[in-house]
């Protein structure tokens, strides 16, 4: 019987995760795309249970008494069948239908932070009050610039709400799922400059207020002693911030193929974390892993816990972990089972987060790809790390390239220079900048030196890319079908297995897989 116990435990050792979180996924999926009756989604889930139960009744094919095949099969229809259900249980009942196209009286909290443009100020309100009946939903609002408004301001506002619309990315390309990225996070509706009043405020949760409060202070210290633009660009390297940078410069980010490291990820995060483990190390080669993970934890507090900020934590804290604490251990797991918390909490964001499939997918990149690159680029020298900065750039650029065509449509002929030329210098701009903010907040005057450095590096990336995205040839529109993209990366799935496949393995029969 212990025996019997002991293969089984095992087994589900070597499959459990994968077959879980991956049919999980796959219900997800379904269920985003299609609408199926909850009642069947039950009736899945029993069939799994008994193909489960009856697994322990059957023979294998060595006659243990546990059957390995009805036992996947099982487990594959029960989680298929809860990511179905775990996305209807995300899904409420729309309570502002009757109101849409009418202008009446709403009352409610702000919720998020507000996002300011050059003329208008965009933030999320709960409405629990509309007209005379209580309700429970999310807008967005977009409103003027000034009067300015924070999180957990209580508002009454009288407009008309509008149904989001999907556009395209630029006349005849790909078009933007605007819906259903708004409807991930829960808003079904728009509202365009409201007639407001602020009747109270300190409503929200205090410590998502004291978080957004922190954030704001880390920004005034940057922007004190930072100038700008270079400022508005160590925000967007920080925090994700880059309204503030401007539609040009934004626009020559995107013709020079850099607008990745303006985009928080795990890969921003990382680099931070990374540097202060360094700097750890040489206090405590043996502690540097665990203050390296604090430091992660301390970042995300810093610039304001927002969601996308804790998905490209945890990717960090993967990546950054793996690398320090074993060179062999399994990075793939940790991420599948990392990308299944943040779907189990938001099923939404498999399908329409462009931020954490970039994230996932430039992760992938990172831990299989750019190894096999640096294999093939001894050539070039490791002094200053330029090995392993090309061997990401090149492996991120060719992994992330199919799903950049098919959702933003553009290809920059010029980004492979231009990463080799800014990346190197990415870490030491968002250390110096961090350390930069943290100072601020102790004395501005002695955080001045440090700013210096960051307004010199800062101004480097800045230049680099304006002169990338002027060149005539910089980029062009071309976009992939959605079948297409899948096709490419079907391909990319099986030359990668192809590849680790023939690498030598260890003891416990893993491929012996460098990822850094």
């Amino acid at each position: 019987m212990g025996s019997k116990i002991g293969y089984i435990l095992m087994y589900v050792k070597q499959v459990f995760l994968y077959i879980v979180t991956l049919s999980f996924f796959l219900g997800v999926f379904i269920a985003s795309v299609l609408s199926l009756s909850v009642y069947l989604q039950y009736l899945f889930f029993i069939i799994g249970g008994v193909f489960i139960i009856v697994s322990f009744m059957l023979r294998d094919d060595k006659g243990v008494l546990f059957s390995k095949r009805v036992c996947i099969l099982g487990l594959v229809i029960m989680f298929t069948s809860i990511g179905m259900l775990r996305v209807d249980l995300n899904d409420k009942i729309d309570e502002l239908s009757q109101y849409h196209g009418e202008k009446i009286e709403y009352r409610g909290i702000v919720s998020s932070l507000p996002d300011t443009k050059d003329t208008t100020e965009r933030f999320i309100v709960h409405i629990s009050k509309a007209s005379d009946s209580i309700v429970s939903e999310d807008i967005l609002v977009i409103s003027n610039r000034y009067p300015e408004y924070k999180y957990g301001d209580e508002i009454v506002f009288t407009g008309i709400l509008k149904l989001p619309e999907n556009f395209e990315t630029y006349s005849g390309g790909p078009i933007f799922d605007y819906i259903s990225y708004l409807y991930k996070d829960g808003v079904r509706y728009i509202m365009y400059r409201p007639k407001i009043e602020k009747v109270g405020e300190n409503m929200g949760n205090p410590i998502v207020a004291g978080l957004y409060s922190l954030k704001r202070t880390f920004s005034d210290s940057v922007e004190r002693v930072v100038s700008e633009p270079e400022s508005s660009l160590l925000l967007g390297l920080l925090i994700g911030d880059k309204a503030s940078l401007g539609k040009d410069i934004l626009d020559d980010f995107r013709r020079a193929g850099l607008s990745h490291i303006i985009v928080l990820s795990g890969y921003n995060v990382t680099i931070v974390a990374d540097n202060l483990m360094k700097a750890f190390s040489y206090v405590s080669v043996s502690a540097s892993p665990f203050l390296g993970a604090i430091s992660i934890i301390f970042f995300a507090l810093m610039t304001g816990a927002s969601a996308t900020t804790v998905r490209a934590s945890v990717m960090a804290l993967l990546l950054i972990l793996s690398k320090r604490v074993s060179r062999r251990y399994d990075v793939s797991r940790a991420l599948i089972f990392a990308a299944f918390l943040m779907v189990l909490h938001n099923p939404r964001i498999l399908l329409f987060d462009v931020s954490f499939q970039l994230s996932v997918i430039a992760t992938v990149a990172i831990i299989y790809v750019a190894p096999i690159i640096r294999s093939r680029i001894t050539w070039i020298t490791e002094r200053f790390a330029l090995r392993d900065v090309i061997a990401t750039t090149i492996g991120t650029q060719i992994l992330v390239l199919p799903y950049i065509l098919h959702v933003m449509g553009t290809l920059s002929l010029v980004s492979i220079v231009s990463n080799i030329l800014v990346l190197p210098v990415v870490p030491l701009a968002m250390f110096s900048g961090f350390v930069t903010g943290v100072i601020g907040f102790i004395s501005p005057l002695v955080a001045v030196p440090l700013a210096w450095i960051s307004d010199i590096v800062l101004g480097y990336i800045i230049e680099v890319t304006h002169l990338s995205a002027s060149l005539p040839f910089a980029s062009l529109n071309l976009s992939l079908p959605l079948s297409v993209t899948v096709v490419m990366y079907l391909l990319f799935t099986v030359f990668l297995f192809r590849i680790y496949k023939k690498r030598p393995v260890d003891t416990t029969g893993r491929p012996l897989i460098s990822i850094w």
